[in-house]
């Protein structure tokens, strides 16, 4: 088993305990064959909140493919959500065209930057500096991450899960005791 890559670790509150009612899979012989996770959260958009649902781990095993079970799980999916009252649901996907005829649109594209840490020089006029996060810094990073204007509304249950994904560097900037 490859250590590095644990799903439970890289999405820590999907596939948390908490959530395991949101963990949908169809069966045959008491085994999976087919398979989503779903994360119901809130989302603000613009200071107005929105109840979404964020869908993965999309997967079937491959002597079941081809027979549209991903589909009708996926529809039930979304249907049940939907009657909760969730306003829309969001899918990270490279198969863009083959999610378009479950009614998914292309909402955007993700971009990754890589920072040489050589690069990251702060003004000559600030005592700042860039340093690796601490746990002593949460409170207030969670703080600032609840005032963005576009953001996931997450709980600081989740905040702290999220940090805490492995081979994830996060920096921060902070002058004297400020960050």
């Amino acid at each position: 088993v490859n250590t590095d890559f644990l799903v439970d670790r890289e999405y820590p509150n999907v596939f948390s305990k908490r959530n395991y009612e949101n963990l949908w899979a169809l069966t045959l012989g008491g085994e999976i064959i087919s398979a989503l996770s779903v994360y119901p959260y809130k989302v603000s958009i613009n200071e107005k909140n929105f109840s979404a649902i964020g869908v993965g781990s999309v997967s079937t095993e491959p002597a079941h493919r081809k027979k549209g079970l991903s589909t009708d799980l996926h529809l039930r999916a979304l249907e049940y959500y939907r009657s909760e009252g969730f306003d829309f649901a969001i899918l990270w996907t490279d198969a863009i065209e083959q999610y378009a005829r479950l009614g998914y649109e292309l909402a955007g594209t993700e971009i990754v930057y890589v920072i040489d840490k050589k690069f990251l020089n702060v003004s000559s006029n600030s005592n700042a500096q860039i340093i690796k996060y601490e746990q002593k810094f949460f409170k207030d990073l969670n703080l600032m991450q609840g005032k963005r204007t576009n953001t996931i509304l997450r709980s600081e249950e989740e905040f702290k899960a999220y940090l805490e994904i492995p081979n994830m560097e996060i920096l921060v900037a902070i002058e004297g005791n400020t960050l």
